[in-house]
């Protein structure tokens, strides 16, 4: 049965209630500027907060399982926040999650890849029970009917799911937010997932880069 999460706000800080327990801090409210193109944005951020659980990206942790690659991403995590918990609302990639920073704005792209994933979890049930994978893509069941939410060429409707707008913080956004962040608090699969996806995006970056340059593997 879905977890019914419910939203406290005090001036810029937000935080929520899964099935009625303990707050616990989402994010707080934020604006940004754009300069390239002048746009400004408000959303959501929650690193470097101390309300927020220090669940922090450690190489020594995974080394075991990925052994080079552990270490080789522990780098670019400490300039991404670190926390499996990163959340960024505010700007054009409209939700951006993790220790890595997945955008969700790339079509096929690392959040989009992690997110299948995660929707097709068992406890998913427990947060997004409208959302599911079929035929390899993420999909929304709505009024009986079935709605793509990314293909190939855009993740749009994803995007206004998960954040309807750039000049707001609403009610679903900050939902979206608490949900991912209980989720990846409390079950331990959904951190070890962004440690997997982690390393495969890594792992095609050198290869990628070996084809231009010889890095000789």
């Amino acid at each position: 049965m879905a977890i019914h999460f419910t939203l406290e706000r005090s001036g810029h800080i937000f935080n929520s209630r899964a099935d009625g327990g303990a707050p616990f801090f989402v994010g707080c409210q934020t604006s940004y500027r754009e300069k390239s193109s002048g746009d400004e944005f408000e959303g959501l951020y929650n690193v470097p907060r101390r309300e927020l659980p220090k669940l922090i990206y450690r190489a020594a942790d995974y080394r075991g399982m990925y052994r080079f690659w552990a270490a080789f991403i522990e780098p670019t995590s400490k300039c991404e926040g670190g926390n499996f918990l990163t959340l960024n609302t505010y700007d054009r990639a409209r939700f951006t999650w993790g220790f890595g920073q997945f955008g969700a704005h790339v079509p096929d792209g690392d959040f989009v890849m992690f997110f299948r994933d995660m929707v097709s979890r068992p406890e998913n049930a427990d947060y997004f029970p409208d959302l599911s994978v079929r035929d390899g893509r993420i999909v929304k069941t709505s009024g009986g009917g079935v709605v793509p939410m990314e293909t190939a060429n855009s993740t749009v409707p994803l995007m206004d799911y998960l954040n309807p707008t750039m000049s707001a913080v609403e009610d679903s956004e900050v939902a979206s937010a608490a949900k991912m962040i209980h989720w990846a608090t409390n079950v331990a699969p959904a951190r070890d997932l962004q440690v997997m996806h982690m390393v495969g995006v890594f792992k095609r970056l050198m290869r990628e880069a070996d084809g231009r340059l010889g890095l000789d593997g």
